[in-house]
């Protein structure tokens, strides 16, 4: 599928139409009881976003959305893979450090620039593989490792404007406002009209 899209002006009505009707499938497909993590559907059938769940959690999730693949960001849980094992379903570690660190920025206090974007190219291959989905990525809390690939899917692959991505990130908590994300935030506006790259290797399938 083609990455680059072009600026046009009637864009923002109907990528703000797309996140409204984004938000009202959550609100639909998401109940939930209180202090419960939300499993939320990023593309239903697709590609579905959390926070780590409990073992028990994570098996229910599995049988209720039918999930092929459970892709983990970097939580330091050790209950997926077991419960994968178990239930007959692929587990992918995919950890891509922080959030500074997977769009190819220095955090706040480093001293050195990374070396690049953390190549999510692996992940990519996932998804557009219909053998593997649907599939839960997760970090620890859900919010901004996974908030940040989730807004890289809707930039590059639903064709979001980065300003809308990065609204979404805030409802789910990311707090984009503070000045210590401001260089997470012109990465992602960067790419508006520029193709997925892949510059560092880092996904093992086990």
């Amino acid at each position: 599928m083609s990455m680059f899209r072009r600026k046009t002006h009637w864009l923002l009505p109907l990528t703000m139409g797309a996140l409204g009707a984004a938000l009202a499938t959550y609100a639909a497909l998401c109940p939930t009881r209180p202090g419960e993590p939300i499993v939320l559907p990023v593309e239903p059938g697709v590609l579905y976003r959390s926070p780590q769940l409990s073992a028990e959690q994570l098996a229910e999730e599995i049988r209720r959305r039918g999930i092929k693949t459970v892709v983990n960001l970097g939580s330091d849980a050790d209950t997926d893979e077991a419960v994968c094992r178990q239930l007959g379903v692929s587990y992918v570690e995919c950890r891509v450090g922080d959030v500074w660190c997977l769009c190819g920025q220095k955090a706040p206090g480093q001293e050195h620039e990374p070396v690049g974007p953390y190549d999510l190219s692996p992940l990519w291959t996932l998804i557009d593989d219909p053998a593997a989905r649907p599939i839960l990525i997760h970090c620890q809390g859900g919010v901004h490792r996974t908030g940040v690939v989730t807004a890289l899917y809707r930039i590059r692959y639903q064709g979001w404007r980065p300003d809308d991505a990065i609204a979404e990130m805030d409802l789910f908590g990311f707090e984009s406002h503070k000045a210590k994300f401001a260089s997470v935030l012109a990465y992602l506006r960067s790419l508006d009209e520029k193709p997925r790259q892949a510059t560092v290797p880092g996904i093992s399938r086990r």
